[in-house]
C-alpha cells in the first residue's frame, strides 16, 4: 500500500526502553517512502516530457487545418465570384436583345453574388470558429503543462524532505556510534515488562 503524506507526519514507532525507536521499523518505513516518491517522480517526469510533444503536434495540426480551410475558402469564393461575373457579362450582352432578359440576368447575378457572399461569410465564420477552438485547445494544453510543473515542484519538495530524513538517520547512527561504539541493538532485546506494569 502506498505511503500517504499524512502517514509521514503522523508515523509512530514503538520505543525500546532507554534506546530510542526500533531501527527496523524506521528503516522499513523510510524504504516505503523512498520507493513511493521515486516512482511518483519518475511518473511525473515521463508525463512532463510527453506534454511538449503533444503541444507541438496540436500546433502543427492546427496550422495545417487552418491553411487548408483558408485555401478551400479562397478557391470556393474565387470560383463563385468568377461564375457570378461570367453571368453578369452574359446578361450585359443580352441587354441589347431584350430589356426583360437583362433584368432577369441582373437579378440572377445579384442572387449569385449574395449566395457567394453568404457562402464566403459562412466559410470565414467556420474558419474563425476552428481557429478559436484550436487556440482554446492550445490554452488548455498550456494550463495542463503548468499544472504538471506545479505538481512536479511539489513532488520535488517532498523528495527534499526524504533527503532530510536520511540525513537525520545518518546523524543518529553517528551519534550512537560515538556514544556507545560497542553497542549492538540486536544483542540486547528490550526487557519484557512484568504483568501489571
Amino acid at each position: 500500500m502506498p505511503v500517504l503524506p499524512e502517514e509521514i507526519t503522523t508515523a509512530t514507532f514503538r520505543r525500546r526502553l532507554w534506546r530510542g525507536y526500533r531501527p527496523a521499523e524506521v528503516t522499513t518505513f523510510l524504504a516505503r517512502v523512498a520507493t513511493d516518491y521515486t516512482g511518483a517522480i519518475d511518473s511525473l517526469a515521463r508525463v512532463a516530457t510527453r506534454t511538449p510533444e503533444e503541444i507541438d503536434q496540436a500546433r502543427r495540426q492546427a496550422h495545417t487545418e487552418t491553411t487548408t480551410a483558408r485555401e478551400h475558402a479562397e478557391q470556393a469564393a474565387a470560383a463563385i465570384l468568377k461564375q457570378a461575373e461570367a453571368l453578369r457579362a452574359q446578361a450585359q450582352a443580352d441587354a441589347d436583345a431584350a430589356r426583360g432578359r437583362i433584368e432577369a440576368a441582373d437579378i440572377r447575378a445579384r442572387q449569385l453574388e449574395d449566395a457567394a457572399r453568404q457562402r464566403w461569410e459562412a466559410l470565414r465564420t467556420e474558419t474563425e470558429q476552428r481557429w478559436d477552438r484550436i487556440h482554446a485547445a492550445d490554452r488548455r494544453l498550456d494550463d495542463r503543462v503548468r499544472q504538471l510543473e506545479g505538481a512536479l515542484a511539489a513532488l520535488r519538495s517532498r523528495a527534499a524532505l526524504l533527503d532530510q530524513i536520511t540525513e537525520v538517520e545518518t546523524l543518529m547512527a553517528t551519534i550512537r556510534a560515538e556514544a556507545r561504539p560497542d553497542w549492538n541493538p540486536t544483542d540486547n532485546p528490550a526487557p519484557t515488562p512484568a504483568p501489571g506494569n
